[in-house]
């Protein structure tokens, strides 16, 4: 089954804890820890959602969304930003640069599944299995 939702952080165990909360949601997820990876799988995969971390090396959060959100190819995928970053100037910046959400962590995993709930819905199968989360 394709993935559904797409998790992009750097960090192993906040990237960890999103890709279990998600999965024990019900939705097919990946995490990709290397934000210069993003782009190639989101062509390919062509998920439901994407979540994107801001402060990550490489390309950032903002670079990352901004480039999905001006690629042809990738327009159209829902994204929401999620970050610790909660100045009104990051968050005004993610919804110009075409976010459809952003969501503040310290989040609980109900909170997180509610977010991506209302960005896509439901699973698309209650019994879809789950992507090992990436060391890439």
């Amino acid at each position: 089954m394709p993935t559904e939702v797409l998790i992009v952080d750097d960090d192993p165990l906040v990237g960890g804890v999103s890709h279990e909360i998600i999965s024990e949601g019900g939705y097919q997820a990946k995490l990709i820890r290397d934000s210069n990876l993003v782009v190639g799988f989101l062509r390919e995969e062509r998920p439901r959602l994407g979540l994107l971390d801001i402060l990550m090396p490489g390309l950032d959060g903002l670079t990352l969304l901004h480039t999905i959100k001006n690629d042809p190819q990738l327009k159209d995928t829902r994204v929401a930003v999620v970050s610790g970053k909660t100045f009104s100037a990051e968050i005004d910046r993610a919804m110009k640069y075409g976010a459809e959400a952003f969501i503040k962590k310290p989040y609980d995993a109900r909170t997180l599944l509610d977010n991506v709930k209302e960005l896509i819905g439901p699973p698309a199968s209650p019994e879809a299995k789950t992507a090992a989360p990436a060391s890439a």
